[in-house]
């Protein structure tokens, strides 16, 4: 959940932090210093992308909708993994490398104890993100009222010649590097295309 953040060009990841995040971060000598990601490997949330006119120039509108699954189960995830880090520093291994915890609290978390769960709920929630690998904006499926784009060929629903061939067909997230089932989809759409008439 913390960006790369040093002077040697390194861009963080992140590039939408508020600047009293980043006050905090510029007090860590990195040099000294290492750092545990958790993520949320199989999201509930679910976002939404729309069109904000039918300019094709104009960005759509975008809603990742973090942490907003109806059971808070993805941000149970998070705490839990944050658990097991903090266990792990605690291990024989850690401890000859003197490891400590340090305390990166955003202002506004302050008012909660120190590492307990509504400290972390509010550090998750001032500073989730996501890595990047959105899936599902064009969801494969059989039928478009249940939020279907493509059909099993990568034809979008209700429109002749336009097919989709990229993550966004992935109904759910893969467990790992969106990559690879990407290059697989192309793949796919490639051999489709060799052997029926495109339509």
């Amino acid at each position: 959940m913390i960006p790369s953040f040093n002077n040697n060009g390194t861009v963080p990841i992140f590039s939408t932090f508020r600047q009293e995040y980043l006050e905090v971060l510029r007090t860590i000598d990195l040099t000294h210093s290492f750092r545990l990601v958790v993520i949320s490997l199989r999201p509930k949330s679910r976002g939404i992308i729309k069109l904000r006119s039918n300019n094709p120039y104009e960005y759509p509108l975008i809603d990742v909708n973090l942490l907003s699954d109806s059971n808070n189960e993805d941000i149970a995830t998070l705490y839990d993994g944050v658990q097991i880090a903090i266990n792990m520093t605690k291990t024989v291994t850690f401890q000859k490398l003197n490891t400590t915890l340090l305390d990166n609290s955003l202002p506004v978390c302050r008012q909660y104890e120190y590492l307990s769960r509504e400290y972390w709920y509010c550090q998750f929630k001032q500073l989730g993100s996501h890595i990047a690998h959105a899936v599902g904006t064009c969801k494969m499926g059989p039928d478009p009222a249940k939020g279907a784009v493509v059909d099993h060929e990568l034809k979008v629903h209700g429109i002749k010649n336009l097919r989709v061939a990229d993550a966004s067909i992935m109904p759910e997230v893969v467990s790992g590097h969106t990559h690879t089932p990407s290059v697989m989809i192309g793949e796919k759409l490639s051999q489709i295309l060799k052997t029926r008439k495109f339509s």
